[in-house]
């Protein structure tokens, strides 16, 4: 999951493509407590991506994190230590 969220800042197809098709699919296919083991390490690529402040970037990691959310609510809980 990290390599396909590091990928969501890319702006060249297939790449961007494939990243964004990868971290949705995985949110879809991994339960909760596999997608909050893997927090730790896709908060730095997120907030890498968000730094960029290009308008695509930013609308495709805010879905994921809109996503992520609304299919798994407990991870809500585990983000907000990572919250600055």
């Amino acid at each position: 999951m990290p390599l396909f969220v590091d990928g969501l800042k890319e702006k060249t197809d297939p790449y961007r493509f494939l990243a964004i098709l990868g971290s949705f699919e995985l949110i879809e296919k991994n339960k909760t407590n596999q997608i909050i083991e893997c927090l730790p390490l896709i908060i730095m690529p997120l907030k890498t991506a968000l730094n960029t402040k290009d308008n695509d970037i930013v609308s495709v990691v805010c879905k994921f994190i809109q996503k992520i959310l609304n299919d798994h609510p407990d991870v809500g809980k585990e983000l907000v230590p990572f919250y600055r």
